[in-house]
Formats: C-alpha cells, sequence, structure tokens
C-alpha cells in the first residue's frame, strides 16, 4: 500500500490540540500515519470487509488547521450526528465519515462508520462497525476477497 495526494503536516501541535479540545487520545500508530501521510489516500482504496461490500476509504481528514475542509471543519459538519467520544478520521467521496470510536476504549478505539444520510427509528444516525482497531483497518486496504469457485 502506498499513500497519494498528500499533504505536508505543517506542525505537530496541530494533532496536539486537537486531542486537548476533544479530550482524546488518538494511538501512536495514527499520529505516525498522519505525519507521513496527513490528508492523503491509500492506494489501493478499497476496504474488503467480511461480512459488507466493500467501503471505499477515501482519504484522511486534514490536520493542518485553519485549512479549507480540515478535520475541525468536517467535525463542525457532523457534530450533530455523533456521541461524545466519537471523532472522524477519513471521509470518501460518498461523504461516509470513517470515525475512531473512544467511547468503549481511551487507548485503542475501534473504527466505524457513519454513511451519509443514512438514518434509523427516531431519526438516529445508523452507525457500523468497520474494524477493531486502526491497525486492522489498514490491513481491510490490503485484503481481497477470495472468489468464489
Amino acid at each position: 500500500m502506498h499513500w497519494i495526494n498528500t499533504e505536508k503536516l505543517v506542525t505537530e501541535s496541530s494533532i496536539i490540540r486537537v486531542e486537548r479540545d476533544f479530550k482524546i487520545n488518538f494511538p501512536i500508530a495514527f499520529k505516525s500515519l498522519i505525519r507521513q501521510h496527513n490528508h492523503g489516500a491509500p492506494l489501493p482504496n478499497l476496504l474488503h470487509t467480511p461480512d459488507q461490500q466493500p467501503i471505499l476509504f477515501g482519504r484522511l481528514l486534514n490536520f493542518n488547521l485553519n485549512r479549507k475542509n480540515d478535520v475541525l471543519e468536517h467535525y463542525a459538519f457532523i457534530q450533530y450526528r455523533i456521541p461524545p467520544g466519537v471523532f472522524p478520521i477519513a471521509v470518501n467521496p460518498a461523504v461516509d465519515y470513517l470515525c475512531f470510536d473512544f467511547r468503549h476504549q481511551d487507548t485503542a478505539p475501534s473504527i466505524i462508520i457513519l454513511p451519509h444520510l443514512t438514518q434509523g427509528p427516531q431519526k438516529a444516525p445508523v452507525w457500523m462497525p468497520l474494524a477493531s482497531d486502526l491497525n486492522e483497518l489498514l490491513n481491510l486496504l490490503k485484503t481481497r476477497p477470495q472468489m468464489q469457485p
């Protein structure tokens, strides 16, 4: 896997600011990913999950704050649809958000997806679990489903 269309992270203090402001601690591997591939898109770009259709990863959100469409702008866009402890990290062209879910584990958050405009009863957002952690998510980009004979 490699990353395209990355944007150099101007200052690492932006990651620290987001963590402080939202009272979260990103996994070390995610901080490293942002340092190296901020706002980038992975190739291959399809997440191959065992029980769902492939999902387009899209690109990481931009941690260069005060830029158009930075991570804080995306958070503001979806904040009414997400509970405390959930934070967006990537978005795809369909405007589906991949998010860390810190609600159950502070140090190793799971990854969930919020499909664009999908709602359940009482117009509540429908979340779908995607991966148990960042490493599993990145492995889904590498895994190709087996063809049935």
